[in-house]
């Protein structure tokens, strides 16, 4: 684990990183397409990241930054989100976010040995999968709403 930092070291490091990453994302394709560049800044500062998601000083900056990452991702996210409802919109925002942080690049690479590439492909897969399974769920609302049924429905 990353030595414990000084709340005043962490913060400007953390600032640093925070502004290498690539800019927010305009859609959800923009989201997925935004992984490689997240993970390849986490590899860069891996010793800044780890300390970031283990040291308390970390996870208080984290944790103050919160209701901005949650605005990002509901920003690239709303054409998928306006078709769900507020439990399976919120479901989807926390899986996504916890996929797109550190956490989840931490874990690809310590838990499946994964190298940067790699599990930011798993991570663009994961992604793309939630929001194609958020799409069909919101189609399929559609479809019954009009009283359209699926093949085999005898509805």
């Amino acid at each position: 684990m990353a030595a414990l930092l000084p709340c005043h070291q962490i913060r400007p490091l953390l600032e640093a990183l925070a502004n290498s990453s690539p800019q927010a994302s305009a859609s959800p394709a923009d989201l997925v397409a935004h992984i490689p560049a997240l993970y390849a800044a986490f590899d860069r500062d891996d010793r800044l990241v780890r300390a970031m998601v283990h040291d308390p000083h970390g996870r208080r900056v984290r944790i103050d930054n919160a209701e901005a990452r949650r605005a990002k991702f509901r920003d690239a996210l709303q054409p998928v989100l306006a078709g769900l409802g507020e439990d399976d919109s919120i479901g989807l925002l926390a899986s996504i976010s916890a996929i797109c942080s550190a956490s989840g690049w931490e874990m690809m690479k310590d838990n499946w040995q994964l190298d940067r590439a790699a599990a930011a492909r798993a991570a663009q897969s994961g992604v793309e999968a939630l929001i194609d399974a958020a799409r069909h769920k919101t189609d399929l609302a559609a479809d019954a709403a009009v009283g359209v049924t699926t093949k085999g429905d005898r509805g």
